[in-house]
């Protein structure tokens, strides 16, 4: 976070013997909860936004005593709900420069909005990246550019051949050289711009 804490998500109930249910805070001397974290237990992607709340997403159906279908926003003192969130889980997020959200997951529809394995929120409403990808995206990363990168179980990116691992620039997808030759789980972006899957 941008006051140095970290946070730590995952499929556990407990932190340093703390009850916090799937999400918690390091300050640097001890764990806390974020609230009453999410039910059911699951929590697979965290990011932040530009003015330092926290987006998670995952399997959850509740984040503190609030509905949220798998993705909810805590602005640092409760948890808020992203429209009427996504139907099925969440498992990568990233954020655009100009502060919207991106989410990948095994989810075909964000809300009422068909979108395939990939959404984009901004602040209001969800919309599609394209036509999306053919599977399960598991990984999202921002290039300083601005561009999205996502990594999955996909094999098709838009309607182009994308082994596991394309790109999306705002208007359409196109693939990383000839991809991976199996599911992609982790993205990073380095300092000088360079991807590391």
């Amino acid at each position: 976070l941008p006051s140095g804490n970290l946070i730590a998500s995952g499929q556990f109930a407990t932190a340093g013997g703390v009850a916090v249910n799937s999400i918690a805070r390091w300050d640097g001397t001890s764990w806390s909860p974020l609230g009453s974290g999410t039910l059911p237990v699951g929590v697979f992607a965290l990011t932040t936004l530009p003015n330092g709340d926290l987006v998670a997403g995952g399997r959850f159906t509740t984040a503190g005593s609030v509905a949220a279908s798998r993705i909810a926003r805590w602005d640092g003192s409760a948890w808020l709900a992203l429209g009427s969130g996504i139907g099925n889980p969440v498992f990568a997020l990233t954020t655009l420069p100009n502060g919207d959200l991106v989410a990948g997951g095994a989810f075909t529809t964000v809300g009422s909005v068909a979108a395939n394995f990939i959404a984009r929120w901004n602040g209001t409403s969800w919309s599609p990246l394209g036509a999306g990808v053919d599977a399960t995206v598991t990984a999202l990363t921002t290039l300083p550019n601005g561009d999205v990168v996502a990594g999955g179980q996909f094999t098709t990116a838009g309607s182009v051949a994308a082994n596991h691992i394309a790109r999306w620039d705002g208007t359409s997808w196109s693939p990383l050289g000839a991809g991976m030759n199996g599911v992609v789980n982790a993205l990073t972006t380095l300092a000088n711009g360079d991807l590391v899957a």
